[in-house]
């Protein structure tokens, strides 16, 4: 499947286009305009970015669940690109 940011959610949409699962950010006024989406090393997880707010968050893949949710004080109006650093060493860029 693929994860979709759709504003204020992301979703697993399977490749027939079905839904399979909603992620809603908490607080939602932090999760209005979802711009990117990465997984974990491990792939049971994702990080989704808001663009508006800067707020990072985290949800478990297959419960739904949000672990953790960050601020990163991006600057309105100014390029930006963020890198999250894994375990095993891999960077993963967000712009």
């Amino acid at each position: 499947g693929l994860l979709v940011c759709a504003g204020s959610r992301v979703l697993w949409v399977s490749l027939a286009g079905d839904i399979l699962r909603v992620y809603t950010p908490a607080p939602a006024h932090k999760g209005q305009d979802l711009c990117s989406v990465w997984p974990t090393v491990d792939v049971r997880a994702f990080w989704a970015l808001d663009h508006t707010t800067g707020f990072l968050f985290q949800f478990d893949l297959f419960s739904g669940a949000q672990n953790k949710c960050l601020p990163v004080y991006l600057t309105a109006g100014v390029g930006s690109a963020i890198t999250l650093w894994q375990p095993d060493g891999l960077d993963t860029p967000c712009w």
